[in-house]
């Protein structure tokens, strides 16, 4: 379920997919990907939010799972390096930035804000 294979573009499929990012910065840096096909991710659809598939896992107070990459560079649309990672954080937010009401239907239609990304746990 990789969105860089060309086979999508000639048979008219759109990928569909989740992907998990890790990685390490610095003179080492290295990033890792793992794909799931949509029909492999469960989404709480009410408070509260969550994101899963197979053992990844992230919720407002938790993030876990695993990426292992093997033949990163045989699969360029991997878009990633070989290696590993597992984690299992708690979350504890410090400071939730959020534009709250601002992302309700009346603020939407008034184009109040131009973009509705933001970082809910900027200091956690």
């Amino acid at each position: 379920m990789d969105g860089g294979e060309p086979r999508f573009g000639q048979r008219g499929d759109i990928p569909s997919y989740v992907m998990v990012k890790c990685g390490i910065w610095g003179e080492d840096a290295c990033q890792l990907h793992r794909f799931f096909g949509w029909n492999k991710v469960k989404v709480g659809r009410k408070v509260p939010l969550y994101v899963s598939a197979d053992d990844c896992y992230v919720d407002e107070t938790c993030i876990k799972g695993s990426v292992n990459v093997i033949g990163a560079k045989e699969h360029p649309e991997w878009m990633c390096d070989n290696g590993s990672m597992k984690w299992d954080l708690k979350i504890d937010k410090k400071v939730a930035f959020n534009v709250g009401y601002g992302t309700c239907g009346l603020f939407r239609f008034l184009k109040a804000f131009e973009m509705y990304w933001y970082a809910e746990g900027m200091k956690t």
